[in-house]
């Protein structure tokens, strides 16, 4: 497995994790937000299963959490 990690706004850490299968998710350190999670469909290829707004949008305005 890998871990990588990036800095987002400044404010929050991604963290992906990456199996031997290439299969990853990401998660923000902000509540453990998954805002990314890459799974085979039916033909092998991967897609990102998660249904997402623009979140960092979001978390920039306070009154929505």
């Amino acid at each position: 497995m890998e871990i990588e990690q990036r800095n987002v706004l400044n404010k929050w850490t991604e963290y992906t994790l990456t199996n031997d299968h290439g299969i990853s998710i990401s998660l923000l350190n902000y509540g453990a937000t998954i805002t990314k999670w890459l799974a085979p469909d039916q033909n092998g290829n991967l897609k990102n299963i998660v249904l997402v707004m623009m979140i960092t949008k979001c978390m920039k305005r306070t009154h929505y959490f």
